[in-house]
């Protein structure tokens, strides 16, 4: 029987799929006036058939046919009454959850499955979906003839598709007994094994099939895999005890919705979904360890299809490490080169400090060969900056606070003092800098955007404000020269002496520090602001085309949470660096919803170049958007799609603009761009000039603030992009999820 909580429960689900199924078939109809006439319930009546006395005057095609509706309410209103006068309830102990759970069973029986009203509203509602013309004279099976209703609804798909399955219980008796069309490609043992699943998937591979449909847990899609890789789209209906793989549905009922979908000619993105399964051995010890064993094609619709469980760095750990292996390989002739200084920025401190044999042998072979090691230790102290050091890190660019600077050039890294356009630490570390220490400070921009440049200048700007703070001239100009070329054993430059690269900077003062010359072994290339040798473009057509968004759709925009409290990106002005932060949202029907009065924001990162259709899903806390979206191409270090927003429409608009463009940024509001800056080169660089692009990125910072209210103390840009970087703490997100910095693995972002 159906309790009364269960049936409410019920009745929600049902409701909002009867709403998508209505706005689906509204959206499909063949002609536009199709879907009014299903609701006007009309039908073609001829006078003969007529149950009511026919007006000479009338049409046979009739608006509002009501006769069947009428006859299924009296025959409800009977069964109702006869229903409770057998059983008697008011003399039976029966409670009132069990008194509703059998007249609404009885209801739902006589209303749905007796009622020829219903079915023939239910067939035309599916001709529409199929863009089909509406059929005025559509009939409901006639159970007094002998049809069967249950075959009737079942005639409208089974001879869309067809089934090749094995003999007997490997799908042929299931084929058999719901009358479905089906063949049988392979004869199983009596008592089946993996062997004939996996010859049964052979002859899948070999004769073009479309669709996998397959029963089981982690271990089946591990054999489904073994066999058809990535060749073949799947469907997983969920009956093991383990399931951690997300090819599965939700349920056996949610797999069978999305097969249907994809019968019905609904169009789907095929992406790629994790094959993993967990340790036996290691779970029989109380250690949860999943282990990634590849990829599965899976049609992709959100509500029907499971998320991934949380995962340990392990899962990936064969994939990282074919990955790693190659890297080193290729780098083992090109470190020898001259024109490679070093190993530029080791952002995995983790890996060094767990002493991980891949990350070693990348230093190691640049050591061995006498190459400098950049580092990147952001809120590394104690013993794990000791090993990081140990490591082989010669400098580190991530200090932000003067006990890291300290800590840094005790251990004899060079610091690179940063003033970037998101990350400000410079001011901050001045106090640290004295006569004992600073040949040791280097100067650094990282990621210094044109309008900053044009604004504030360069590294003139640093030296600037070093001045201005206190720090002389000769110290200043040594750590943006001297320093640099000692600390990177470039021994033909630095200074000012007989046998070195004549590279000079001609300052009219050491105070503003405005540059009237530049010259370059010699040569003078700039005077007064103009270049002075002639420029040439380059056909970008090798590095363009670069963002891939096919398999990618706006429902893949959907975030579900199980709870209100979630684990939210804090976001800091003034750096990178971010904060894992509890905090309470707002739900819809377990969807997120974007709240004004709440500080938190759905931000999204989609895999932009092999078409995976992957997206990651994640809340940020301080980037005050409060209207629109704003998308980039620009994402350290994976350069993925991250686009942040308050709504599926605007987020999917500045998506697409993005995409139209060949990368770039861009900023919607209302379902319209207001900003946008194309960046055609790989998705990250421009083709205009730096003028122009400072012209451009100014608006688009402008707008960001002042149309969409994104909070002023940040660069709406470039701190966004570095929101995907997961090698600075605490959280960031990826296309993968969200990514914990300090516990080394992805997590869920459900705090309860």
């Amino acid at each position: 029987m159906i309790k009364v909580e269960k049936f409410k429960e019920i009745k929600d689900e049902v409701e909002q799929a009867v709403e998508e199924l209505f706005e689906f078939a509204k959206n499909n109809e063949k002609d536009k006036n199709d879907y009014y006439l299903f609701l006007a319930n009309c039908y073609y009546v001829p006078k003969e058939d007529d149950k009511i006395e026919y007006i000479e005057s009338y049409s046979e095609y009739v608006i509002d046919y009501s006769i069947d509706r009428l006859i299924d309410y009296d025959r409800i209103a009977f069964l109702t009454r006869y229903i409770n006068s057998y059983y008697s309830f008011s003399e039976l102990d029966k409670t009132t959850d069990e008194l509703e759970a059998v007249t609404i069973e009885m209801m739902i029986y006589t209303h749905i499955w007796e009622a020829d009203n219903f079915l023939k509203q239910l067939k035309q509602i599916l001709n529409l979906c199929l863009n089909k013309e509406y059929d005025w004279k559509v009939k409901a099976p006639n159970s007094e003839n002998g049809e069967s209703k249950q075959k009737f609804i079942r005639e409208e798909l089974k001879d869309k598709f067809k089934i090749y399955t094995a003999s007997g219980l490997m799908g042929e008796d299931e084929c058999k007994e719901l009358g479905l069309n089906y063949e049988v490609v392979y004869n199983s043992a009596e008592k089946s094994s993996v062997t004939d699943s996996k010859e049964l998937l052979k002859y899948f591979l070999e004769n073009d099939i479309e669709l996998i449909f397959f029963v089981g847990g982690d271990g089946t899609a591990r054999d489904v895999y073994s066999v058809i890789e990535d060749k073949i789209a799947v469907i997983g209906v969920p009956a093991g005890v383990k399931i951690h793989s997300p090819v599965y549905g939700n349920t056996p009922e949610q797999a069978g919705s999305l097969l249907f979908e994809v019968i019905n000619g609904v169009e789907l993105p095929v992406i790629e979904k994790d094959v993993v399964d967990i340790d036996e051995d290691a779970f029989r010890n109380d250690r949860v360890e999943v282990r990634l064993y590849g990829y599965l094609k899976v049609p992709f619709d959100q509500r029907y299809l499971q998320n991934k469980k949380s995962q340990t760095p392990q899962s990936d750990s064969d994939a990282q490490v074919s990955i790693a292996c190659d890297i080193i390989d290729d780098m083992k002739d090109d470190i020898l080169s001259d024109e490679v200084l070093g190993l530029g920025e080791f952002m995995d401190f983790n890996a060094v400090i767990q002493k991980d044999d891949i990350a070693l042998d990348k230093i190691l072979l640049a050591r061995n060969h006498k190459k400098i090691i950049d580092g990147h230790s952001p809120n590394l102290f104690g013993k794990d900056l000791n090993a990081y050091v140990c490591g082989g890190i010669d400098t580190d660019h991530e200090c932000s606070t003067l006990k890291e600077m300290e800590d840094r050039i005790s251990r004899g890294i060079y610091v690179q003092l940063r003033q970037g356009s998101a990350c400000h630490n410079l001011k901050a570390l001045i106090p640290g800098i004295n006569e004992f220490n600073f040949r040791r400070c280097l100067l650094c921009s990282d990621d210094r955007q044109p309008k900053t440049i044009f604004e504030e200048g360069h590294l003139e700007y640093h030296l600037k404000t070093l001045v201005r703070a206190g720090i002389s001239p000769v110290k200043a100009v040594a750590m943006a020269t001297i320093n640099v070329s000692d600390c990177y054993g470039l021994k033909d430059r630095g200074m000012i002496a007989p046998g070195k690269r004549a590279d000079l900077v001609i300052f009219d003062d050491l105070y503003e520090f405005s540059v009237s010359s530049v010259f370059i072994l010699g040569e003078e290339v700039a005077r007064d602001g103009n270049y002075l040798r002639e420029t040439k473009r380059y056909d970008i057509s090798e590095v363009s085309d670069t963002v891939h968004l096919d398999n990618f759709k706006k429902e893949m925009l959907q975030m579900r949470l199980k709870s209100d409290n979630i684990f939210a990106i804090e976001m800091i002005a003034g750096g990178v660096l971010s904060k894992k932060t509890k905090i309470k949202v707002k739900r819809d029907n377990e969807l997120f919803v974007f709240d004004k009065d709440i500080d938190a924001c759905k931000c999204a990162v989609i895999e932009r170049h092999h078409n995976t259709g992957k997206v990651g899903l994640g809340i940020i806390k301080g980037y005050g958007i409060k209207s629109g979206a704003i998308a980039a191409s620009v994402a350290h270090d994976s350069h993925n799609i991250i686009c942040i927003g308050v709504n599926d429409d605007d987020m999917y608009t500045a998506i697409e603009k993005v995409r139209e463009n060949g990368g770039g940024f861009a900023l919607a509001r209302d379902g319209k761009i207001l900003e946008s800056l194309s960046l055609p080169v790989a998705g990250l660089m421009s083709d205009l000039s730096g003028e122009e692009v400072s012209k451009r990125l100014l608006s688009l910072h402008k707008k960001a603030v002042n149309e969409l209210g994104v909070n002023e103390s940040l660069e709406p840009v470039m701190s966004l992009t570095f929101m995907s970087l997961t090698v600075i703490p605490e959280i960031k997100l990826t296309a993968r999820g969200v990514f914990d910095i300090f516990e080394n693995r992805f997590i869920d972002i459900e705090a309860e």
